[in-house]
């Protein structure tokens, strides 16, 4: 008899592999991937374009060549576009980044047909109308004026743009003056430059089998492409600097710092990887255990590794008691100078690994997540094994590679900091 006063044995997970996708060309040579082994009828379609925020000449069109897409066609005005969405049981999400723009439609299998013809509408027949463009004005200005009031926007917004320059696409921010110069003849310009009739990648997940794709392969195969090309961005080597922005309002002090680190090529990046989760990236981190438990300073502080086209940075966050900002620092500055001189314990390090590992299995177990991850693999150019061998990687860090990891890339004289809050 089973007695469930026991825990059950622990297995450690050692390997995972990626479920293999198809890899199909349209008759117009268009890729498109199909994650087909959904169990529900529910369908994801994403389009991803190389139309990101680098190739804008205005900073402020970010902020609304997405809101502006579904604003309107000769055909369909932007209520009638949302609903035929909206009757069809559709939610879309439209996003730039800084190399792309993604157009996701989640819904039924049942009535792809009627998302793809709504879509194929959009994205060949976008009017840009002044009406609406004013309305989505008078939307991202509001927008801006509220995010400039909150530290964690302003503290984030000061220290991407000192870590990169506001002359990179990472690091610059649009302001109320570039949304108002934002005009329809520029959503059109850059819609015909890098949208219509360009190259796009497709990636279909959840019910799709041999019908989806062929729908696909109808309205998405016949067109003429016109090729995007496109060039590395080239992320410059910046002196590390620091600011201080004054808020007298508020109890509390947000902070950032970090440095520009590397991308997930790196030969260095798994075992920074398990480092910096060791250090601040899960909630049984030393950070956490630290500032927050023993202290109380904050009710959470994160490290993260955040990775960009070829490149990535490391990034330090976190709300404090105003008062404590400076004593927060220290202990930062404490947690490196252990992690450099001490080497982690191998129960801790055993920690970390298992933590790692589960969440990457459970962050794979459904079509829609299994397709995000060969995503990454495409649009990163990633090693096609990336995810196959990833957890491998995790479990070969030793507990000295730890001690290197932080030795040679977390000198805080490389650090970029930012604080917002109030005088301390």
């Amino acid at each position: 008899m089973l007695n469930r006063s026991l825990a059950p044995p622990f297995q450690p997970i050692t390997h995972v592999k990626l479920p293999a996708i198809e890899e199909i060309k349209l008759n117009n040579l268009q890729n498109l991937s199909v994650a087909g082994f959904g169990t529900q009828e529910i369908i994801k379609i994403e389009f991803v374009f190389n139309a990101g925020t680098r190739f804008t000449k205005n900073k402020g069109l970010g902020a609304l060549i997405s809101k502006m897409l579904t604003g309107g066609t000769s055909k369909f005005t932007s209520k009638e576009i949302a609903s035929k969405f909206d009757q069809h049981g559709a939610f879309t999400e439209i996003s730039q980044s800084v190399e792309h723009l993604h157009f996701i439609i989640y819904g039924l299998q049942k009535y792809l047909a009627n998302y793809l013809i709504l879509f194929q509408e959009i994205i060949t027949d976008c009017v840009f109308p002044e009406k609406e463009l004013e309305i989505q004005k008078n939307i991202a200005r509001q927008n801006l004026s509220l995010s400039l009031e909150k530290p964690a926007f302003l503290a984030n917004r000061r220290f991407r743009t000192l870590l990169f320059g506001d002359e990179s696409p990472y690091g610059a921010s649009h302001d109320i003056e570039d949304i108002n110069s934002i005009s329809r003849e520029s959503l059109l310009d850059f819609y015909n430059s890098y949208i219509l009739n360009c190259g796009y990648q497709i990636f279909l997940s959840g019910a799709a089998g041999k019908k989806e794709i062929d729908l696909v392969n109808t309205y998405f195969g016949k067109n003429q492409i016109k090729q995007t090309h496109t060039s590395d961005l080239i992320i410059a080597e910046r002196k590390p600097e620091k600011d201080k922005i004054e808020l007298p309002s508020g109890l509390q002090s947000t902070l950032r710092t970090g440095k520009i680190l590397f991308g997930r090529t790196h030969p260095d990046f798994f075992k920074f990887l398990v480092m910096n989760t060791t250090f601040g990236g899960y909630f049984g981190s030393r950070l956490m255990r630290n500032i927050r438990e023993e202290k109380g300073f904050t009710y959470g502080i994160s490290s993260n590794i955040v990775p960009v086209v070829k490149s990535g940075y490391w990034l330090i966050g976190t709300d404090v008691i105003k008062e404590k900002t400076e004593e927060t620092i220290s202990e930062i500055q404490k947690e490196i100078a252990i992690l450099q001189q001490d080497l982690i314990k191998s129960e801790e390090l055993e920690t970390v690994i298992n933590y790692m590992s589960g969440s990457f299995a459970g962050s794979i177990t459904n079509p829609i997540e299994i397709m995000d991850r060969h995503k990454a693999i495409l649009l990163n150019s990633l090693p096609k094994d990336y995810y196959d061998t990833y957890i491998e990687h995790i479990r070969d860090v030793k507990n000295q590679d730890i001690m290197e990891m932080a030795q040679q890339y977390l000198n805080k004289e490389t650090f970029t900091n930012v604080i917002v809050g109030g005088k301390y």
